[in-house]
């Protein structure tokens, strides 16, 4: 191969390759600042498709325009189409996988919270509170799932979840702000540090820094669960008012509950 060929394939390699850096990083901007904060890309486990995304529309796509570019090729246009069809369809794959998959809530049930994303609720149905609808995602809403008072209302919801739908926290019409007013709750629910330690003690060097980058001891904290797609994590929020403190990469699931609000 002469020179002046090599350097005209490197440079529509090149070109082709700062355009899509270009479009797959505003792309992934959006992602990982909009609809995953840190560290719900983790949790909700869709690391595949950045893989995806970065190997076909930044690496093989350049590649491929690299070696069929020839100038004065009569097929050159019909090949660089078929590389640029091949990459659209893997970028709207991808694409479309995240934004279905992107976290609208983070919901309290019960004794956890629970990540839900996009696909798993229904936007459309009757909110109690119209002003939790996130439609667009940028940043998940965190809500407190409030079970039905009424008893005919639990057996169905019961009877629904037995026959393999969808549990209260993926019910919009369950949603309430999270907040204040659901604290005693949720304090008899928590978890404690010493508790989470006893199980798990590996975890306290994580907790005792979480601690002190908060600026609050373990009798001012509540701990609970957080259950991803793909991975589990703790929730540190604030005892007094349930104000989020901290998410730490701690596998919560399964650790016994306390059997009253003072049990440590």
């Amino acid at each position: 191969m002469d020179t002046t060929l090599l350097r005209q394939k490197l440079g529509a390699f090149a070109l082709h390759l700062a355009a899509s850096l270009a479009l797959v990083g505003v792309f992934f901007l959006l992602v990982f600042y909009g609809w995953y904060p840190d560290p719900l890309f983790k949790l909700e486990g869709t690391w595949w498709v950045v893989g995806l995304l970065l190997g076909i529309d930044v690496v093989l796509g350049p590649l491929l325009t690299g070696v069929v570019y020839r100038p004065g090729k009569k097929s050159l246009l019909f090949d660089l189409s078929v590389i640029v069809l091949l990459q659209a369809g893997a970028f709207l794959y991808g694409a479309s996988l995240i934004v279905s998959e992107r976290p609208l809530y983070i919901a309290f049930a019960i004794d956890r919270f629970v990540v839900i994303p996009a696909a798993m609720v229904d936007e459309d149905a009757p909110m109690r509170h119209p002003e939790l609808k996130n439609r667009l995602g940028l940043g998940p809403k965190w809500v407190y799932v409030e079970p039905p008072s009424d008893r005919t209302e639990r057996t169905k919801l019961l009877a629904q979840v037995m026959g393999g739908g969808k549990d209260m926290e993926y019910l919009p019409r369950y949603y309430r702000p999270y907040g204040a007013p659901y604290v005693p709750m949720m304090q008899r629910r928590s978890l404690t540090p010493k508790r989470v330690v006893k199980v798990i003690p590996s975890a306290k060097p994580l907790l005792d820094e979480a601690l002190k980058r908060a600026g609050v001891t373990a009798q001012q904290v509540m701990l609970f669960p957080l259950k991803g797609k793909q991975h589990n994590m703790l929730v540190m929020v604030r005892r007094g008012d349930a104000r989020l403190l901290e998410i730490l990469d701690i596998n919560l699931w399964g650790v016994p509950k306390p059997k009253s609000p003072d049990q440590s």
